[in-house]
Order: structure tokens, then sequence, then C-alpha cells
């Protein structure tokens, strides 16, 4: 186990093969993994994951105003590309 000022480190520079994160959650997932996982994001680096599919879709998703469509926009990115279960 590495000290927290060590670990913080190699997570911001992007040096680690895996790494755990206790970031927290919220119900609209772009505002926890716009950060990580669109073109812009300010943690990119850290992430070292770019998918033009992926950062779309989230875009998408962030568009849509009617609270009623936005599970669907959500769905079409978070179980390919955040390792949930997807439907057959």
């Amino acid at each position: 186990m590495m000290e927290l000022n060590v670990y913080v480190d190699a997570w911001l520079k992007g040096d680690f093969d895996m790494a755990v994160a206790l970031n927290g959650g919220r119900a609209d997932p772009y505002t926890m993994y716009n950060r990580y996982w669109t073109k812009t994001g300010n943690l990119q680096k850290v992430a070292n994951y770019i998918d033009d599919t992926l950062d779309s879709q989230m875009q998408q998703g962030r568009a849509e105003t009617d609270p009623a469509e936005v599970p669907a926009d959500q769905d079409a990115y978070a179980p390919q590309h955040l390792g949930a279960p997807t439907e057959e």
C-alpha cells in the first residue's frame, strides 16, 4: 500500500495499471464521468482512454433536457463503456 501523497502523484500522472478511486457517484453519470472519458475532461490523462462514440454519446446525454429521456441516453453509453451488464 502506498502513502496517500505517493498514490495521488502516481494517479495524476496516469502511472498505474489499475487504481481504486472512491470518488462517489451521482444520479447523472455525466457529472462523474465527463472529466475522465470526454475529450475535454480534466482527468482524461488519468483515464488514458478516449473513444469518439463515447464522447459523442456523453455530450448527447448531457444536452437532453427531458428527464424522461435522459436514462435512455445514459443507457446508450454506460453499459458498453463503464462495465455495467448489458441486456440482450
